[in-house]
């Protein structure tokens, strides 16, 4: 994907450590025995603001956005290790 913009302006990298897989709950547990069936939607979260970012799966060329309700970066997916 390389850089994508949050709504607030801050620019990311895929590779920026703030980001993870999102799961519907049916397939997890459908999948549980045969993980490489799983098709996770990515998700990253904004370290400006804290939104977070989701792919769209009827749409694989727009992310969808999602805002805190304290307004806050709250590290969500924060990587401690990086």
């Amino acid at each position: 994907m390389g850089k994508m913009r949050c709504d607030c302006g801050y620019i990311h990298s895929d590779t920026c450590g703030y980001d993870g897989d999102l799961f519907k709950e049916n397939e997890w547990l459908v999948s549980e025995d045969k993980q490489d069936n799983l098709d996770p939607l990515s998700v990253f979260e904004c370290q400006e603001c804290g939104n977070l970012m989701i792919d769209n799966p009827r749409n694989t060329r727009e992310m969808l956005s999602y805002r805190p309700s304290n307004g806050k970066y709250n590290k969500i997916l924060h990587d401690n290790e990086r």
